[in-house]
């Protein structure tokens, strides 16, 4: 069930410094209507801001807690433990990043900070992000990067150790 829509507004300013506000919508709205919106707000913070608007984003929040997916952390689970997946995109010269925080321990190198991904688990993970992840509306949906080119190939995931807070 949806929950709402967050409108995201990001800011920059004059030494190229970014920070964001986040405005919520209810979801009875079409998405052409939500991008209306969004260029609205922006318009309206531009107005009264010294910063240069850099963009909106959408972002639909669903609950997914009646699936049972992962409803209690393991023991084990702590955010600052991530595993860090690097990707090539069909461009060639504009990959893609991101991170799964706490990621299980039983998927990374015991003599390393390297992610298996010959594991059955993490290869079928890595192949639905270079070839896309079937709906069921029969269509394959395409990972990309922030500019939307497809994600081709993994180039490189390992483990990150960071402080969680």
């Amino acid at each position: 069930m949806a929950i709402a829509v967050a409108v995201k507004i990001g800011f920059e300013d004059a030494d190229k410094k970014r920070t964001s506000t986040v405005v919520r919508i209810p979801t009875a709205f079409s998405l052409p209507q939500m991008t209306e919106f969004g260029q609205g707000v922006a318009q309206f913070l531009a107005n009264v801001s010294n910063c240069k608007i850099t963009g909106v984003s959408l972002t639909f929040e669903i609950d997914f807690a009646g699936l049972g997916l992962g409803t209690v952390a393991a023991l084990a689970a702590n955010v600052g433990k991530k595993a860090l997946f690097l990707w090539n995109t069909i461009t060639g010269g504009r990959g893609a990043r991101f991170t799964i925080p706490t990621f299980d321990e039983a998927f990374v190198s015991l003599t390393g900070d390297a992610v298996l991904i010959a594991d059955p688990d993490v290869a079928a993970f890595i192949s639905a992000i270079e070839n896309g992840l079937v709906v069921p509306v029969a269509i394959t949906v395409d990972f990309t990067n922030s500019r939307s080119y497809d994600i081709v190939s993994l180039k490189t995931a390992s483990e990150l150790h960071a402080k969680a807070g």
